[in-house]
């Protein structure tokens, strides 16, 4: 049994007590799109926009104090990723943060370049570097994946990466299916060739605790809402690469790293409530009920908790919906290998299009998404466009066996009146 009681941080969610238009308690099995906010969290952005708000860099005091709560703040991210402050990066999304990554590494690129994609991946991490490659004449080469399992062959990687490539853009975690990649292997096979590698763990984040100076990547990101915070982009870069790399910023900008990469006023009110949201999860793993005291062993010891709970939680869900033979699962399904994937789940009902059973179940006050949430390939590549795409259900370490029934029973419900 797991270590683990989701009820015993429920509390701290206000989300978790919505009623929804069925008059139930809502349901939030729709975590890949975003996670629920701890109470913690919002309080902290709170007490920034009524006592600090200001710009940063000025002498005055809550100027000041601006400028002491990004360095905590960047503080917070080192220590959630295992690196140095000065290799965190604030941006508005991951989305742009890879795109204006993608601008300052490609700058030097030419015809002879080549650039290694995949399609397991969120076009996040896909469009910026092919949208580069094509801006330059570059070559572009595609990784697939096993869809049996929905896994990437490792000898795929080692015919694509050359001694041309320049970067390989590669997902931690699908977010479509849940598929965890082995990162450290695929930085391996392209560090050998002298390509860089540029890690979109957005999805992973979550689920488990990330070691960039472990992986060996030279660029990872992360999105601070999809791990309990506020809508702000985090992203890790080896500070070689941002002292040798030039960003596209206004002229007068500092050239102070990792400022430098910061373009324009940052969202203060959002970065505010980043070291709350580190300290959420970092309370999961001390008995310290403070919620901005953690550090990277309390960091540890929660995320021990929180994939052992979100491991019962998967076999729970497995276990039941197997028995459903109108049902179809994509991606691991092996109980002994729940440790390669994150608590998301792709499915579809046969007869039935995805987006109309996400509806019918938001009637059951159950939230889930359909479509192809930007991992576009994925759907192509099981031939779904024409069914709308998965239902994707993702859980959370806040999410209960209970809610598993719910879900469940909703799904009988649809697939008897069809």
């Amino acid at each position: 049994m797991s270590i683990f009681n989701p009820h015993e941080v429920r509390g701290q969610f206000p989300a978790l007590t919505r009623l929804a238009k069925s008059g139930k308690t809502a349901v939030y099995f729709d975590g890949p799109g975003a996670a629920q906010m701890p109470i913690s969290v919002n309080d902290a952005m709170t007490r920034y926009v009524f006592h600090d708000k200001a710009n940063g860099g000025g002498v005055f005091e809550t100027s000041v104090n601006t400028t002491n709560m990004v360095a905590g703040a960047r503080m917070a991210i080192a220590e959630f990723l295992g690196c140095q402050c000065n290799e965190v990066v604030f941006g508005a999304n991951a989305t742009t943060s890879i795109f204006q990554f993608s601008r300052a590494i490609s700058r030097d690129w030419t015809s002879d370049d080549e650039v290694v994609v995949t399609k397991l991946e969120h076009f996040a991490n896909f469009s910026p570097w092919t949208l580069a490659a094509n801006d330059k004449g570059a070559t572009i080469k595609y990784v697939g994946f096993n869809l049996s399992d929905g896994t990437y062959d490792l000898k795929e990687f080692e015919k694509a990466i050359t001694d041309k490539t320049k970067i390989v853009a590669v997902n931690y975690a699908c977010n479509a299916i849940g598929t965890i990649n082995p990162i450290k292997k695929i930085v391996e096979i392209a560090h050998k060739k002298g390509a860089l590698v540029f890690v979109d763990a957005v999805h992973y984040a979550p689920h488990g605790l990330i070691d960039v100076k472990e992986l060996g990547c030279d660029f990872l990101v992360t999105s601070v809402y999809k791990y309990f915070g506020p809508h702000v982009s985090a992203v890790y870069a080896k500070y070689e690469h941002l002292d040798n790399f030039s960003p596209y910023k206004v002229e007068p900008a500092a050239d102070i790293i990792p400022n430098a990469w910061e373009t324009g006023t940052p969202d203060f009110q959002a970065i505010s409530g980043v070291r709350a949201a580190i300290g959420y999860l970092g309370s999961i793993g001390t008995t310290n009920l403070r919620t901005d005291s953690y550090c990277r062993h309390s960091l540890e010891i929660a995320f021990k908790k929180i994939t052992s709970w979100e491991m019962e939680l998967s076999e729970y869900f497995l276990d039941r919906i197997e028995k459903m033979k109108k049902v179809t699962l994509y991606g691991i399904s092996d109980r002994s290998r729940l440790n390669e994937r994150t608590p998301t789940f792709g499915i579809t009902i046969a007869g039935m299009n995805s987006m109309d059973v996400a509806r019918k179940l938001a009637d059951f006050g159950i939230f889930t998404w359909s479509g192809h949430f930007y991992a576009q390939d994925v759907v192509k590549e099981y031939n779904l466009e024409n069914q709308g795409g998965l239902v994707r259900i993702g859980f959370l370490h806040y999410n209960t066996k209970e809610e598993i029934d719910r879900l469940i029973s909703a799904l009988y419900h649809i697939m008897n009146l069809g």
